[in-house]
This record gives structure tokens, C-alpha cells and sequence, in this order.
């Protein structure tokens, strides 16, 4: 099972999810579950696999320590090492999950919370994002790359986000950047899965200006 995850192989942990594993089992020697562990070896598919099947996206170690907290150290120490960017691959699936932005990990050096974390690191964006979930549990994704998208004869703005929402349905979300808040609104228009990164999807917005979104934009349904 530990090499399945290691290897990002999430069918093969769907093969062990159905043969009876347990999607909650945590690993004796370390307290970590099986999202931690997914987290631990960058697996997003792994993470939607076992989040799916039931896994709790708040079990905890002893110290506090979370999977949302692990997802949060890994992109941005990937990062620091020359690894892919944090962009929200691993956060974004916990997030959507209703993971916990406020549980607290005790390490020596004083309490830690996954914003104050992201924070440490100088992840803006993520900080961002958990700030904006804080307290507000139910969303419809979280941005993590923004582009353009012409359909319709209309050039429209473009996501690839963490979680979906229904083609028609109205959108609101805070944009904060370095001079301003802005909140914002628009109509979701087009909804495709899967795109480059399994669990995203590709989502546009018409009527919003390119500048009033970015990764880390935390969009949420009115309708």
C-alpha cells in the first residue's frame, strides 16, 4: 500500500480501497493517515482517491499535525528545493474536502495553524485561500491558474480549479492583491474535466475582468 502511494499510483490504492483497507488507517510509528502519507509523496490523484472513499480530511497526530498542514509544507519545501511551485495541487482537493484551516499543530516553537504556516513560507496566495475558508466551510473551488478562453465569440476568463460548480450558476469571490479588495461576481459558463491535472477542472467566467481573479481566489456559489 505505502509503495502504491509512493508511486502516486491511484488505481492501485483503489484496489486496495476496495479489497477492504481502510481509507482512515494511520500508520502506527509516524500517527500519519493515508492522506498525510498521499500528501507526504505529492499524490493528488491519491488524495482524491482516498478522499472519496471516506477518508477524514481532519484526523490529526497527537502534536495537531494535519493533512491540510502536511499539503502545506510539502508545496512549499518542494518549492524551496527546486520542485514544482506551490499551486494549490495538494491543498486545493483538502480545502474543497472541508479541511480545517484553523486546527492547531504544537511543535516546540508555539502553535501553528495552516495559515499561520503558509504564512512562514511566504505563500501568499495560500494564505490567501485558507483565509478566505476560515469560518465559511462550504465553497465551490479554489482557483489555481488563471488564463484565457474564447467559446461563444466571447473571450472569457479561464480556471483550472479544485472543485466544480454547475454551467449557469452564480459565483462570488474576494480578489485581494497588493492595492485593493475587490469582490466579485460573475456566471459560470463552461465546466469541463478533466484537465492537465487530474482532479481539476476548466471552468470560465464571463464578464470579469482578467486582473479581479487569481490563483488562490476562493469562488463560492450564490445560486
Amino acid at each position: 500500500m505505502l509503495d502504491a502511494i509512493r508511486n502516486g499510483d491511484a488505481r492501485q490504492v483503489s484496489e486496495y480501497l476496495r479489497g477492504g483497507l481502510d481509507p482512515n488507517a494511520v500508520d502506527a510509528t509516524s500517527e500519519f493517515s493515508l492522506v498525510m502519507l498521499a500528501a507526504e509523496y505529492d499524490a493528488p490523484t491519491v488524495i482524491d482517491v482516498l478522499l472519496k472513499a471516506g477518508a477524514d480530511v481532519n484526523l490529526a497526530t497527537s502534536s495537531g499535525w494535519t493533512a491540510l498542514h502536511h499539503a502545506v509544507d510539502l508545496e512549499c519545501d518542494a518549492k524551496g528545493q527546486a520542485g514544482p511551485a506551490a499551486d494549490f495541487r495538494l491543498v486545493g482537493p483538502l480545502l474543497h474536502a472541508g479541511a480545517d484551516v484553523e486546527a492547531v499543530w504544537n511543535p516546540a516553537r508555539g502553535p501553528e495553524t495552516s495559515i499561520r504556516l503558509a504564512a512562514g513560507y511566504g505563500w501568499e496566495a495560500g494564505r490567501h485561500a485558507m483565509s478566505a475558508v476560515a469560518g465559511r466551510p462550504s465553497f465551490a473551488f479554489v482557483v489555481r491558474e488563471c488564463f484565457t478562453v474564447t467559446a461563444f465569440g466571447t473571450t472569457m476568463v479561464g480556471f483550472s480549479t479544485v472543485g466544480s460548480a454547475h454551467t449557469g450558476q452564480e459565483l462570488e469571490w474576494v480578489h485581494e492583491d497588493a492595492a485593493s479588495v475587490v469582490r466579485c461576481r460573475g456566471i459560470m459558463t463552461i465546466n469541463r474535466k478533466p484537465l492537465r491535472n487530474p482532479p481539476d477542472y476548466g471552468i470560465a467566467i464571463a464578464d470579469v475582468a482578467p486582473d479581479d481573479v487569481a490563483p488562490g481566489d476562493v469562488l463560492r456559489s450564490l445560486s
